[in-house]
């Protein structure tokens, strides 16, 4: 038999998502000699969540240097550690092919596995995401410098890759080292090259008057 309790209807719970930077200041504000009730009231927030907040901060200050971790945990801190993740997924994940287990060590080997999510799940998911802004920005700057561009006479390197199970037709300009085209395909015949080719250069002022290979037996 229903009750009154269980048949009427809930309220629903509101989320508000705090940023880092946030919870660093409100985190300090207990650390000054602030009730975790006011603050928690203050700033509209669970007193549960709250003593999470400061009990993650007195946990990190028992494992690391209290001075590395104010650092680390205020604003300058976590913009830095940004950057600084930002640009090591760029360069050494991005551009110099290392891969993301390797990142992952390193970040646990300097410690700053302890400020930012550094398992390599986490990682794959920013790389991925840097992946997707990366052809979009590509794309958004082909379409603005494309149209404006000078004839440009180029050679093209062309190659199939195979990094995973599928086959990669990747061609480029060797003497900028711009990849023109990266696609996913299932044949490497003269036909398939040449679409390829053409969806690479499609919006570009370009005029191809040699293509050269490394052929490589297979």
């Amino acid at each position: 038999m229903n009750t009154l309790s269980t048949i009427q209807e809930k309220k629903p719970r509101i989320y508000r998502k705090i940023g880092r930077e946030e919870q660093t200041k409100i985190v300090q504000a207990v650390k000054c000699g602030n009730s975790q009730r006011s603050v928690a009231e203050q700033y509209g927030i669970s007193k549960n969540t709250l003593q999470h907040w400061v009990a993650r901060k007195n946990d990190l200050e028992g494992r690391s240097d209290p001075n590395v971790v104010n650092f680390f945990e205020s604003p300058s801190g976590l913009a830095w550690l940004h950057q600084m993740s930002t640009a090591t997924i760029l360069c050494f994940h991005q551009v110099g092919q290392c891969g993301i287990p390797l990142i992952s060590k390193y970040f646990t080997m300097v410690g700053i596995n302890l400020f930012i999510g550094s398992s390599i799940p986490a990682l794959q998911r920013v790389a991925n995401q840097m992946d997707e802004e990366l052809i979009n920005f590509g794309n958004e700057e082909k379409a603005q410098l494309g149209p404006n561009m000078p004839l440009k006479d180029i050679t093209i390197a062309t190659d199939e890759n195979f990094h995973t199970d599928q086959m990669t037709l990747i061609s480029m300009d060797p003497a900028s080292g711009m990849i023109l085209s990266e696609q996913l395909e299932e044949k490497r015949d003269t036909l398939t090259w040449e679409r390829v080719v053409n969806e690479g250069i499609k919006g570009l002022n370009i005029r191809i008057i040699q293509v050269t290979g490394d052929a490589a037996g297979y």
